[in-house]
């Protein structure tokens, strides 16, 4: 399923991003009450102990110039956080051509383009990450692919426990 998280308010869009990023980064990550956060809306820390910082723009409805417009002003913000690494999340979808600009903006604190995260990435997460998904029920209120797993679950509970029966059991079969 191929979501444009437009069901999803800008908090709600933070969790699910910090959600998806603590599974990928393998890492917990720290969120902060709604408001003025300085640029910081998630962040967790290096095995070396640097910060690393998340900021996350849920810009749907206002495009990618307004996007490009708040991350400058978010820069200014960032030099004085001075973190060791910046990872920048958009609900946006983004080209090759937007994430080097983007990442120019950020510069030198987004370290690689795979440090910003778009539409297309967060579904891929999404996709290797499905307890996220259910997790978000306003993703999943619409989702078909959801829905049938939650209609078959009795099935597919009966069958993994039938399965590992056979399995324990297996090493007393003798062919005859």
């Amino acid at each position: 399923m191929n979501y444009d998280f437009s069901q999803l308010n800008d908090k709600e869009f933070e969790v699910l991003s910090t959600d998806l990023l603590s599974l990928e980064f393998g890492k917990r990550i720290e969120r902060f009450k709604p408001g003025k956060d300085a640029g910081v809306d998630g962040r967790f820390f290096s095995n070396d102990g640097l910060e690393i910082v998340i900021q996350c723009k849920h810009y749907l409805k206002s495009g990618y110039k307004a996007l490009v417009a708040t991350a400058k002003k978010e820069a200014v913000k960032l030099h004085k956080l001075n973190p060791e690494r910046y990872v920048f999340v958009t609900s946006l979808p983004l080209s090759r051509k937007n994430k080097i600009e983007i990442k120019s903006i950020f510069s030198p604190y987004i370290k690689r383009d795979n440090d910003i995260f778009g539409q297309e990435d967060f579904n891929d997460l999404i996709a290797k990450y499905p307890q996220v998904e259910e997790k978000h029920f306003k993703l999943w209120i619409t989702s078909t692919n959801v829905y049938f797993r939650i209609i078959n679950n009795a099935i597919k509970g009966r069958s993994e426990y039938e399965i590992e029966r056979i399995k324990k059991n297996a090493d007393k079969y003798i062919v005859n």
